[in-house]
C-alpha cells in the first residue's frame, strides 16, 4: 500500500517522512525560543554576597538599640554600622550570655560578613570585650515625623546576600523563619529610580518581635509609622494601630520601579 507507515521499517516514506521531518524541525525551534525566553525573563540574581567561607574581625562600638549593630570607623571620620545576627535563623539578643553587659561597650566581633548595595549584615560567630579605647558616638536619626512608605518587608540576612532571590513570594515562608527568630524586619523602599533604602522596622516597647508583621512578608505593603533617618539605616517605628495597607499580594521587588512607584522619594538616599 503507497505510503503506509510500518514501524518496523527503518525508512519513512511519502508524506510521513516529510511531515515527521517539518514537524521535528518546528519542535526543536519552539523548544529553543520557549527555554531563551524563559531564561530571560526570570528575575536576575542580585550581587549581594554571603563570605560564608572567610571570617572577618572588626572592633567598634557595640549598640543594641534600636536594633543590634556594631559601630566601626571605616577610616578616620567616616563609621559604618553593620548589623548583627546570629547564625542560622536567629536575631542577637541582650539575654545572650556572650553580649549580656556589653551593650555601649568596645568589643571585637568575629563573623561571616553579608553585603548588598552599600548595607552590611554580620552573622556572628564570636564576640569579645575589647581593651582598645574607643571614642566612638552613637549614630544620629533624624525624625522625620509620621510618614507613609511603600515597599516590601524581608529578612535583612537573607535579602542582602545569604539568599538568591532572599525576596517575594518565593522566599516568604524563609523570611517568616528568620524574623520569627527575632532578626530585624527592614522595609525595602524603591523609588521609580530603582534607588532603594533600608528602613529597620523598630516597635514602640524597643524590643525586637516581629509576630504582627509576618502576616505582611512577601507583599508589596504601605506602612504608616514615625520615622528616623540615619547614614546606613533609616527606621520606621511601626503598630498595627496604624493600620497597614496591603498593596499587592505579589511583592513589590518582582514589579519595575515605575510601575508603583512610592512617593516618599526624598527619602531616598544612596550610600556615599
Amino acid at each position: 500500500m503507497k505510503g503506509f507507515y510500518i514501524g518496523y521499517i527503518n525508512q519513512l516514506k511519502g508524506k510521513y517522512r516529510k511531515f515527521t521531518l517539518i514537524g521535528a524541525a518546528s519542535f526543536l525551534i519552539l523548544l529553543f525560543i520557549s527555554c531563551f525566553s524563559f531564561g530571560f525573563f526570570q528575575e536576575h540574581f542580585t550581587n549581594g554576597v554571603f563570605e560564608i567561607n572567610r571570617e572577618t574581625t572588626f572592633t567598634g562600638k557595640l549598640y543594641m538599640q534600636p536594633f543590634p549593630f556594631i559601630r566601626v570607623e571605616i577610616e578616620k571620620g567616616y563609621f559604618k554600622d553593620i548589623m548583627l545576627v546570629k547564625q542560622g535563623k536567629f536575631g542577637i539578643s541582650e539575654d545572650d550570655m556572650d553580649i549580656k553587659n556589653l551593650n555601649n561597650s568596645a568589643v571585637d566581633i568575629t563573623g561571616h560578613l553579608i553585603y548588598f548595595n552599600g548595607q552590611n549584615v554580620l552573622e556572628v560567630t564570636d564576640i569579645q570585650s575589647s581593651d582598645k579605647v574607643i571614642n566612638i558616638k552613637p549614630p544620629t536619626f533624624i525624625n522625620q515625623g509620621v510618614l507613609e512608605v511603600t515597599g516590601e518587608i524581608v529578612d535583612p540576612k537573607c535579602y542582602f546576600g545569604v539568599m538568591k532571590p532572599g525576596f517575594g513570594k518565593i522566599h516568604r515562608s524563609c523570611a517568616i523563619r528568620c524574623l520569627s527568630g527575632n532578626i530585624p524586619a527592614v522595609l525595602v523602599h524603591r523609588n521609580e529610580n530603582g534607588f532603594e533604602s533600608y528602613f529597620v522596622i523598630t516597635y514602640p516597647n524597643l524590643k525586637i518581635d516581629n509576630t504582627p508583621i509576618l502576616k505582611l512578608i512577601g507583599k508589596t505593603v504601605r506602612l504608616k509609622g514615625k520615622v528616623r533617618k540615619g547614614r546606613n539605616w533609616h527606621l520606621l517605628q511601626y503598630s498595627e494601630a496604624m493600620h497597614p495597607l496591603i498593596i499587592k499580594e505579589q511583592a513589590f521587588s518582582y514589579y519595575q520601579e515605575n510601575s508603583s512607584p512610592p512617593k516618599e522619594q526624598h527619602l531616598c538616599i544612596t550610600a556615599k
